[in-house]
């Protein structure tokens, strides 16, 4: 009951500053952005996985839905339109680096010398590579599970939201995705 009541509100709050940036008050689209922006944030670093380009992908989504607004059929609507906005940013950032990366061919790949450490640090450093790697192999949604709630520590109910699924399903989608990665982490270790 009381996230109905959050969420009215929060639509309500949506809906008197959309009226009031369609008037031109500046301030209220800053409000729109300072309600919606953590979430938003949270979405594009969990599908780009960079902290720098996710940044880039929120401003680029607020950008977009400024243009947007009037467009916006209904402003009660207006979360899962701004979410949708940001979830095609993403994927447009998401497609224009594996162009760079095509094109770049292999000076991506990195030349820096190996210094070998401590024996416990290396073998820390490929456990991550390897957690790094298995979790580029989950699917989309999976990944964006794991990096809502795991990485940015975000409540359940936030994370279910950002990915827009009911709570059982997100547990569900959690259990899958820590399951995938203990598959991708045992691939060729042997155990």
């Amino acid at each position: 009951m009381g996230e109905l009541v959050r969420d009215t509100e929060s639509s309500n709050h949506d809906c008197s500053d959309i009226a009031a940036v369609e008037r031109g008050e500046q301030e209220a689209f800053s409000r729109l952005y300072d309600r919606h922006a953590p979430v938003v944030l949270a979405i594009c670093r969990g599908r780009i996985g960079s902290l720098a380009e996710g940044e880039d992908a929120l401003q680029e989504t607020f950008i977009r839905a400024f243009d947007l607004l009037g467009k916006l059929d209904s402003c009660r609507k207006f979360r899962p339109w701004l979410y949708g906005i940001a979830k095609n940013v993403c994927l447009e950032a998401i497609r224009s680096r594996r162009r760079r990366t095509m094109h770049e061919g292999e000076s991506m790949i990195s030349t820096k010398p190996q210094h070998h450490g401590s024996g416990h640090a290396v073998q820390q450093q490929e456990e991550l590579d390897r957690l790094s790697q298995a979790l580029l192999k989950l699917p989309e949604d999976q990944r964006l599970a794991i990096h809502l709630y795991y990485m940015e520590d975000n409540h359940v109910e936030v994370a279910r939201q950002v990915i827009g699924v009911s709570r059982s399903n997100f547990y569900k989608l959690l259990a899958r995705a820590r399951e995938s990665l203990q598959e991708y982490m045992n691939e060729g270790t042997g155990r």
